[in-house]
C-alpha cells in the first residue's frame, strides 16, 4: 500500500532481508516519511525468496519492454500493470 505520491508514493512498510544493501540511512529516512520497516528473520529465506522472485519477475517484464535499463523508469508504471 502506498501513500500521495506522483506515481506510486511513499510506501507504506518496507519488508527486507537484514543484509548490507539496506543501510542505517536509508532505513532512517524511510522511517522518517513515516515508512515501517521490518526486517525477515535471519532464517527465513522463503520469505525473502519470495520478494526476490517477485524482483526477478518484474526485471523479466522490464526487459521484455525495452533492453535498454536506462529506459526502465520511464516504463515502471506499464510494467506494473503488464
Amino acid at each position: 500500500m502506498f501513500i500521495g505520491g506522483k506515481n506510486f508514493g511513499i510506501p507504506v512498510g518496507v519488508y527486507s532481508d537484514p543484509g548490507p544493501h539496506f543501510g542505517e540511512h536509508t532505513r532512517k529516512y524511510a522511517e522518517s516519511k513515516g515508512v515501517t520497516w521490518c526486517n525477515s528473520p535471519v532464517a527465513a529465506k522463503a520469505a525473502t525468496g519470495m520478494a526476490e522472485k517477485a524482483v526477478d519477475v518484474f526485471q523479466r517484464v522490464l526487459k521484455k519492454i525495452t533492453p535498454d535499463p536506462s529506459k526502465w523508469p520511464d516504463n515502471v508504471p506499464r510494467a506494473t500493470f503488464e
